[in-house]
């Protein structure tokens, strides 16, 4: 299990027009919300050929797309920092979840600062994660998507 392919691949377009029309694409990427099933592959293409981070399929057991990794970069003095997103697809387990997203932060901070803005409802899934040493959590934002809407800032440990 790991993300590692570009998502924009022919092989993962079926996977990305399944989760597109279930709706779980959507609030996440720029999409029109009517495409078909001709008119997506080209649309999709479109949109992430010159997206300026990564888009990465997360790959289970049986080299299925079960998510996709959306990571933006930002350079700041002599350290470049990556902010991962992942889209979970219906397909995905607990488990699969969280073993992906393990070995991923693990690559991803090799060479990069990490950091990971997460919603309320998401923190106890990257507070479970701070018990395996790859994340601490370095603060929190309040009132940051509205009223009472706070988010939590989550930094990788070390290399």
């Amino acid at each position: 299990m790991d993300i590692a392919t570009p998502a924009h691949e022919n092989r993962h377009l079926r996977y990305l027009w399944r989760a597109y029309k279930r709706g779980e694409l959507e609030g996440h990427l720029p999409l029109a919300q009517d495409l078909d099933v001709q008119a997506f592959p080209p649309a999709a293409i479109a949109l992430m050929a010159p997206f300026p981070g990564e888009l990465l399929m997360a790959i289970n057991m049986r080299d299925e797309p079960v998510g996709l990794a959306v990571v933006t970069y930002s350079q700041t003095y002599d350290r470049r920092r990556a902010f991962p997103h992942v889209i979970w697809f219906k397909e995905a387990t607990g488990r699969q979840r969280l073993e992906i997203t393990l070995r991923f932060l693990l690559n991803l901070k090799k060479t990069n600062l990490v950091v990971i803005e997460a919603k309320r409802p998401y923190w106890p899934f990257f507070h479970h994660l701070c018990k395996y040493g790859v994340l601490r959590r370095v603060g929190t934002i309040k009132c940051a998507y509205g009223a009472d809407e706070s988010t939590a800032i989550f930094q990788g440990i070390g290399k």
